[in-house]
């Protein structure tokens, strides 16, 4: 009966979906010790603490916004959704403090909790932050303003939009990285007659001109 060498059950453990199950591996034999040492990419959502796990990590891969960046932050460009936010300006103040009125009572204990936590954090934030990556991958979606706004770093975006915005600062012709156009991109311009579709685009919503 044949067995899984460690070079196999690396392979099938990209498929993991939690720190747990990679830590569970390795204790299984020690065949299978060392396994996450051999990663130089990360195969599952890393934060400050499950990243010490993965000491060889050159590339890293951010699936979502949320995802940590350790220290490699870039802003995500939010102009097109300020008009619809401003709507909902007023709304939301009035919202908020009733909110806050409530929440006041539970501040004092909420706050000592999360001094604790920011001390533990904090800590592990000056390990991390020493850490540097070779490449970065974003893989959730982002408008072409925020990829020319970091053309020039280790960052690589997978999933790009081009969108009305975009298109008022960069132009008609659609840059090569993008991926998907927005349905609004061309909305307004009535004097366009024709405009170049790269082959690298995955996806084209309903244009509206």
């Amino acid at each position: 009966m044949s067995r899984l060498s460690s070079y196999h059950i690396m392979i099938i453990s990209r498929y993991f979906a939690t720190i747990k199950d990679f830590v569970n591996l390795e204790l299984v034999c020690k065949k299978f010790g060392g396994n996450m040492e051999k990663f130089h990419f990360n195969p599952i959502l890393l934060d400050f603490k499950t990243l010490r796990y993965f000491p060889n990590i050159e590339t890293l891969h951010l699936w979502n916004e949320e995802d940590k960046n350790f220290g490699y932050g870039f802003l995500i460009n939010t102009k097109n959704e300020e008009n619809e936010n401003d709507e909902n300006d007023e709304n939301d103040e009035n919202d908020e403090n009733d909110e806050n009125d409530e929440n006041d009572e539970n501040d004092e204990n909420d706050e000592n909790d999360e001094n604790d936590e920011n001390k533990e954090d904090k800590e592990d934030d000056k390990a991390v932050f020493k850490k540097e990556f070779f490449r970065i991958i974003v893989w959730f979606n982002v408008d072409f303003e925020t990829v020319d706004k970091y053309n020039n770093g280790n960052i690589e975006f997978k999933n790009v939009t081009y969108t009305e915005h975009d298109r008022n600062l960069f132009g008609n012709n659609i840059p090569l990285s993008v991926k998907s156009i927005a349905d609004d991109c061309y909305c307004g311009c009535r004097r366009l007659t024709s405009f170049n579709i790269p082959s690298n685009v995955e996806k084209l919503v309903i244009v509206v001109l």
